[in-house]
């Protein structure tokens, strides 16, 4: 079936305030924000310090912590593939919100063994799949407005930064090495506050689909006499079948 074509395409005037008042622009920034903050741990040497506290030679404290790296890249190319089939994000997103919950509540009780800090920081790394499955649902949501769209990609981009520049400065302050329980347990609310802005944007977007408030309407083919394959009768509308993409091309 064809994507269709966005209900809004024109700059004027109206952007703003249509922009402004949507729930996409305001909700997606700020949970990608309560994302970038909650994976802080992950970064900023924070593994590192806590390995070199321990006895752990410097090799492996630079070899160790990329295992974080790689438990990201199979988290992410997992959910997205969940995500995909289940063509929904939300159901995955509470996994990552709860994986959130589970790898900081785990740092924040201080493990007696080396093993539980290796769990919760390898754990963790999974969680770095918003990137590709939250830009996604924004694409998702999105998707009927392309102004919206774009202004909302951007404004994610430049919300997260605004807070990621100083947060490691006060919650992963060098000082507080190698035990940063302050870290961890802000870690640990932003990851739990994920979970219920995850629940909004799924029950808005429902109902705005319900509504047919989201989604792309149909495309209409020019009036053109030559141009007559693939039309259902004489409006002008395309009929609602497969196109073979690749016979068009090679014809062309």
């Amino acid at each position: 079936m064809r994507l269709g074509a966005p209900r809004k395409q024109s700059w004027d005037l109206t952007v703003f305030r249509r922009v402004l008042l949507s729930w996409q622009f305001w909700l997606l920034p700020f949970i990608f924000m309560l994302y970038s903050l909650c994976v802080q741990m992950l970064q900023n040497n924070v593994m590192a310090y806590w390995m070199a506290s321990r006895g752990y030679t410097t090799i492996q404290q630079n070899n160790y912590p990329t295992g974080i790296y790689a438990t990201a890249i199979v988290g992410t190319i997992f959910y997205a593939i969940i995500s995909d089939k289940l063509q929904s994000r939300w159901e995955v997103s509470i996994a990552i919100g709860v994986t959130f919950i589970i790898g900081s509540a785990i740092l924040v009780s201080s493990p007696s063994t080396d093993a539980g800090y290796f769990v919760a920081f390898y754990l963790l790394g999974t969680t770095f799949a918003p990137q590709a499955v939250w830009y996604s649902w924004m694409a998702d949501v999105t998707s009927s407005d392309v102004q919206l769209r774009a202004i909302t990609t951007g404004f994610m981009n430049s919300f997260d930064f605004a807070f990621v520049t100083w947060w490691p400065l006060v919650f992963y302050a060098a000082t507080d090495a190698p035990n940063f329980r302050r870290g961890y347990i802000a870690s640990l609310v932003t990851g739990t506050l994920t979970l219920p802005f995850i629940g909004l944007i799924a029950y808005l977007e429902k109902r705005d689909r319900a509504r047919g408030v989201l989604g792309r309407v149909a495309f209409e083919n020019p009036a053109n006499d030559d141009d007559r394959d693939g039309r259902d009768d004489d409006s002008g509308k395309l009929m609602d079948r497969p196109v073979n993409v690749r016979s068009a091309e090679i014809s062309v």
